[in-house]
């Protein structure tokens, strides 16, 4: 699983078990033995999260303003992660002299860092 891979599935919403259910005959498609590699939901769920965390130690070590920044934040409402409900989010910007950086969202629920 590539970095790309795993972030296409965050980006467009895919399961773990839908991922496993596209994973499998894109692998057998590209010719190589799918019994060869592992994959489950599980394993997909383990390096998704590893990826998300490898992305954001990334952007936070490259996240190095020397310059003034202004605060950005407004409430929004938006689809909770099972799709069942709205939630309010309040997503924190800093933006300046050519950079925009997400710091974090927060929900009604919890906070969740991005940066």
């Amino acid at each position: 699983m590539t970095p790309a891979v795993l972030s296409s599935l965050d980006c467009t919403k895919t399961s773990d078990r839908n991922a496993v259910q596209i994973i499998a005959p894109v692998i057998q498609a590209t010719g190589e033995d799918v019994e060869k590699h592992t994959i489950s939901r599980s394993s997909i769920r383990r390096s998704r999260i590893t990826n998300r965390i490898n992305m954001s130690s990334q952007l936070k070590s490259e996240f190095k303003p020397q310059l003034p920044m202004v605060l950005h934040w407004d409430g929004k409402l938006m689809a909770d992660l099972t799709g069942d409900e709205k939630v309010d989010r309040l997503p924190i910007i800093v933006s300046g002299s050519g950079i925009e950086q997400l710091l974090c969202v927060g929900g009604s629920r919890n906070w969740k860092s991005h940066s």
